[in-house]
């Protein structure tokens, strides 16, 4: 082992001094956890979701969410068109969803000065239930696992 190693053994020491590093922040936030919330704890929810185009995850994501370990929430779909590829992907899970679980609605008014997706959470807000405590945004590409709904309202218990 000559000089010409020295430069590769620092390398390897700072990666190795980093992986650790972010080990500890993981195992530090894992330990912070907010404890599962009680269904009587759990505030009403709506999860709002702006959907553009059939994503190939599109089903996943909206049967995950429709299999949320929560007593009290609702799915909210903005749909960018009434065209939109991404319905008939939408009317199959919301007919098999329970009643008043999955609500979809046509983007009406886009904005002129923000994107589509910005338009449809403005939408979405406007069209809330004066009951909901808590919004929840999912994106259509993500499938969330059936605790995800209540690990998220968890640290909003005591506020």
């Amino acid at each position: 082992m000559g000089w010409a190693d020295v430069p590769w053994l620092l390398l390897v020491g700072l990666a190795a001094v980093e992986a650790g590093a972010a080990l500890g922040v993981v195992i530090a936030l894992r330990r912070r956890r907010a404890p599962p919330l009680a269904d009587a704890e759990c505030p009403r929810a709506t999860v709002i979701v702006a959907l553009r185009g059939a994503d190939p995850f599109l089903q996943d994501c909206l049967q995950a969410a429709m299999r949320q370990d929560y007593p009290d929430y609702q799915v909210l779909a903005i749909v960018d068109r009434a065209d939109d590829p991404s319905w008939p992907t939408l009317n199959k899970i919301a007919a098999e969803a329970p009643p008043g679980r999955l609500r979809a609605d046509v983007l009406r008014s886009p904005g002129a000065t923000c994107s589509l997706k910005c338009s449809s959470l403005v939408q979405a807000i406007g069209q809330l239930d004066e009951a909901c405590e808590l919004v929840a945004l999912l994106d259509a590409d993500c499938v969330t696992h059936a605790t995800w709904l209540r690990e998220l309202a968890a640290p909003f218990a005591d506020a």
